[in-house]
């Protein structure tokens, strides 16, 4: 029987800046010395919570996982759902392979794990209509014993989305079930810092506070494992960077200026063309996928936009960037704003955002592991997150399957017994 152990800790927008501050704090600038941590990496494109997530747990770019973006493709729909549910993911992932070698898994908040096979399973699903209800949710489509305990333990002070009890509840949650379920393989997505941001700004008071309450979970968290078993290897990273916002704009405005027709509302039929907005990017798609000419008028008039409002639209996203990160075959071509812009259909603004491509300056992100065979007190640059797959592997001896990701032989020391 496999008896490695693993848990992956993601901080959701901690971006390689906010580095600097964590390494000065009690746990983390602890924790740091007993294993790698690699700084400069880079995140997979499109750079939001849900591809990202589902190409660290596949190893594998949103080209071949499918999870090109947080919400559904939904033309019209201002409110959307988002990609819940563990079955839009077109390949399989590292709780499915710990499943497969008899492993327990618990997962609590992780992305795309909606009615997913895990062992003990909170899923990351809110309510996207006001008929709907979150614990509810939440009840039917992961674990229901394990959650209804926990509600009715921990969950009085919990509303929603609503930090910072949020991420207290899932620290909870998951040290709880540490203690009592002992699995091999633990999840846990924490989200506080990316809500601030979003909501503040990068430098905002709340968003510093947000960022000690991450080391206050990482220390709650390691003091549980040193309890019950100093032998569970750690991963800990984060997602993706944000960037300061200025403007607020739907591309869609400049269709109508076109006098193209874009859906108005959810299950309109009568459209030409629609920008689906990802952040800092937008992705064209057109209804008849082969009105080339439509394509082409469109682009005409985005070239002069360019050039007159470089402030909107900063260029075209290349071949590459469109096949990483899969909208090559679903959408006539890709946008990105310029640094200071962000692209919302649903009236959204927000003081920090991401969705940008992953080549801009100050976007980099990190990770660290401890464990079995890791080198102690090492740093190291460069690299993807799609390596935490293959680390994860290794660490939890299962055969790593066909993935993007590489196992770096500069993070490891010999073989694990």
């Amino acid at each position: 029987m496999n008896k490695k152990k693993l848990i992956i800790i993601s901080l959701d927008s901690l971006s390689e800046e906010d580095l600097g501050n964590l390494m000065l704090m009690e746990n983390f600038k602890d924790l740091v010395t007993q294993g790698t941590l690699v700084t400069s990496v880079t995140p997979p494109f499109v750079t939001n919570t849900y591809p990202i997530h589902t190409s660290v747990i596949t190893g594998c770019n949103p080209e071949k996982h499918g999870i090109i973006d947080n919400l559904v493709n939904d033309p019209g729909n201002i409110n959307p759902d988002w990609h819940w549910y563990r079955k839009d993911i077109k390949m399989s992932t590292l709780y499915d392979h710990a499943n497969n070698h008899g492993l327990k898994t618990l997962s609590i908040l992780w992305p795309v794990t909606a009615r997913a096979n895990i062992s003990y399973n909170m899923p990351e699903i809110f309510p996207t209509k006001i008929h709907q209800n979150q614990k509810y949710l939440s009840l039917r489509n992961g674990s229901f014993i394990m959650q209804l305990s926990g509600y009715l333990k921990y969950g009085r002070k919990l509303k929603e989305k609503k930090q910072p009890a949020l991420d207290n509840f899932s620290v909870k949650m998951l040290t709880t079930n540490l203690e009592k379920k002992r699995p091999s393989l633990a999840l846990i997505h924490l989200i506080e810092t990316d809500s601030c941001k979003h909501k503040h700004g990068l430098k905002a008071k709340r968003t510093k506070e947000s960022l000690k309450r991450m080391d206050k979970h990482i220390g709650t968290i390691i003091n549980t494992l040193n309890k019950i078993d100093r032998n569970y290897n750690i991963i800990i990273f984060s997602d993706h960077s944000s960037l300061p916002i200025k403007k607020t704009i739907d591309p869609n405005d400049y269709l109508k200026k076109m006098n193209i027709k874009i859906p108005t509302k959810k299950g309109d039929k009568n459209w030409e063309a629609w920008f689906k907005t990802c952040g800092g990017t937008a992705f064209l798609y057109l209804k008849d996928k082969k009105n080339w000419a439509l394509k082409e008028i469109i682009m005409e008039k985005l070239d002069q936009i360019m050039i007159d409002r470089p402030e909107l639209f900063r260029r075209y996203l290349n071949k590459e960037e469109m096949k990483e990160s899969g909208f090559l075959e679903k959408a006539a071509f890709g946008i990105e704003a310029p640094v200071g812009t962000e692209y919302h259909n649903d009236g959204t603004k927000f003081k920090a955002n991401h969705g940008y491509t992953n080549q801009n300056e100050n976007y980099k992100v990190f990770y660290f592991i401890r464990g079995e065979g890791i080198r102690i007190n090492k740093k190291l640059v460069g690299g993807s997150l799609l390596d935490i797959a293959p680390l994860a592997c290794r660490q939890l001896k299962i055969k790593q399957w066909k993935m993007d990701g590489k196992l770096r032989k500069d993070i490891t020391v010999g073989e694990i017994k």
